[in-house]
């Protein structure tokens, strides 16, 4: 035997008893350190199912447009649109469940009683969370699957179709789901304070005063960082806090209060009972020091099908009264309208916050888990049966109205 054929047997040899890639553990590299591996069959289920999804939302919105301008059938309008809505948190649920399972590890804060906020069935399944009725949502910001998964947490406290979320102007022009999100009634800023305040002060009190009347709950999300936590976005909070003389964060980025504050001051007069729901988000792999965006996207969850197998969520609770927002008589409808001494009370409540939070992830990254001695809860998200099924999909109704009308006109 040649020379070139020894070495060519040796070479398929140790290729041949190389140990095979564990999925199972891919979660815990980076992407870019991840073999190249694309399921094609569950990625095109995927898009054929969630573009599909989306299109029969959009289609569904359309159908209950001319409903809209008219007094006697607006608030029908109103309702539909937001069964639309908790049709997509369904959706996303749906799709989790079928290409992405994940497990929710739920802790809690030492004032919270998890006893007195989970609901289960005889089969022991978690199918409620009493949060409050009406809160804002704040969350640490790691990737973009943040407000996909917190969406279909809020479908356990039945909450998910009278979700508001603020957000960059750009997205409402994205094809079929920014059209979905301007029908949702979302929040677009533009990122220019003078103008988004007096946008954002108008809706936020229509929005209230109509959760009220209507006596709906209310969630809105936001996300205090402003952006996600990468190398780019902790220099700039490093910079920030360097001008601000102030230590910066070792995990997340030094949140911004301005928004907040004005948000929890227009809404409050509005809503007496308003509360504050704080999530702090650790997902399964990220390393100490890692970020988010490198280890879990939509295409590295949904098409690669390398999914975080658990998420961890530690829940704090405040009610808004409470909270330092300075002096607000019952015609304080704008946060402009605090002084800077409020403002700063206020921006330093915040920053305690944040502080806390970035130690609670330096346990969670040491760890796994968060610490605590008030239990866990976990359940997977996924929907509860059929019906659930249908409403992510609006029970086809744009579909079977388009048939009827193709077989009465052609």
């Amino acid at each position: 035997m040649s020379p070139a054929s020894r070495s060519e047997m040796s070479s398929s040899a140790s290729k041949s008893s190389k140990p095979p890639v564990d999925r199972s553990q891919l979660y815990k590299l980076p992407i870019p350190q991840r073999p190249p591996h694309t399921r094609w069959l569950p990625a095109l289920a995927f898009a054929t199912i969630y573009n599909f999804g989306c299109c029969v939302i959009v289609a569904t919105q359309l159908l209950i447009w001319p409903l809209r301008p008219f007094d006697a059938t607006r608030k029908a309008y109103d309702d539909i649109i937001n069964w639309t809505k908790g049709s997509f948190a369904l959706l996303c649920m749906c799709v989790i469940q079928w290409f992405a399972p994940v497990q929710v590890v739920l802790t809690a804060d030492e004032g919270i009683d998890l006893d007195e906020l989970v609901v289960r069935n005889a089969q022991g399944e978690l199918v409620e969370l009493k949060l409050p009725q009406k809160f804002i949502c704040l969350a640490n910001h790691q990737c973009y699957l943040d407000w996909m998964y917190l969406w279909c947490v809020l479908v356990f406290a039945h909450a998910h179709q009278h979700l508001y979320i603020i957000l960059m102007d750009r997205f409402k022009w994205i094809p079929i789901v920014g059209w979905g999100m301007q029908f949702y009634r979302f929040l677009f800023i533009r990122r220019s304070w003078t103008a988004d305040r007096v946008y954002l002060g108008r809706k936020l009190l229509e929005f209230g005063r109509y959760a009220i009347k209507a006596a709906e709950p209310f969630v809105l999300m936001i996300y205090p960082e402003g952006t996600l936590v990468s190398d780019s976005t902790r220099a700039l909070s490093r910079k920030y806090s360097e001008k601000m003389d102030i230590p910066d964060m070792k995990n997340m980025l030094l949140p911004r209060s301005t928004g907040l504050l004005f948000c929890l001051r227009t809404l409050s007069p509005s809503i007496p009972n308003l509360a504050v729901v704080d999530f702090t988000i650790g997902y399964a792999g990220i390393p100490a020091g890692g970020y988010g965006q490198d280890f879990y996207t939509l295409r590295s969850v949904f098409f690669n099908g390398i999914s975080p197998p658990t998420l961890h969520l530690h829940m704090r609770i405040w009610q808004a009264k409470d909270l330092p927002l300075g002096e607000m008589g019952e015609s304080a409808t704008r946060g402009a309208e605090a002084s800077q001494a409020e403002r700063d009370a206020f921006d330093l409540w915040l920053l305690e916050r944040w502080r806390e939070k970035d130690a609670w992830m330096d346990g969670f990254y040491k760890d796994g888990e968060f610490q605590t001695n008030k239990g866990r809860v976990t359940f997977p998200l996924q929907v509860s049966g059929v019906a659930q099924v249908g409403q992510a999909f609006c029970w086809f109704v744009p579909v079977i109205v388009a048939w009827l009308v193709y077989r009465t006109f052609w």
